[in-house]
């Protein structure tokens, strides 16, 4: 995946973001967001089975979401 680049930033999704995972249709939200070298990946928690909460590491191909992302990064 390649980061798209903005004037002086990146755009990500944030914590809090909604989602849906396709397979096998879990609504959940962005718990964490870690950004390595050209790679963003997303932390996702969600409730299942009695309210466990569980957490996966995705990268944005693997999930949906009607939100917008922001764009973070420093000021010159």
């Amino acid at each position: 995946m390649v980061i798209m680049k903005i004037q002086n930033g990146i755009q990500i999704y944030k914590c809090g973001t909604q989602v849906e995972i396709p397979i096998g249709e879990i609504e959940g939200w962005i718990s964490n967001v870690s950004i390595n070298f050209d790679n963003i990946s997303y932390e996702i928690s969600y409730f299942i089975e009695k309210g466990v909460l569980h957490t996966i590491w995705m990268n944005e191909s693997q999930f949906v979401t009607s939100k917008r992302k922001i764009k973070i990064g420093f000021k010159n």
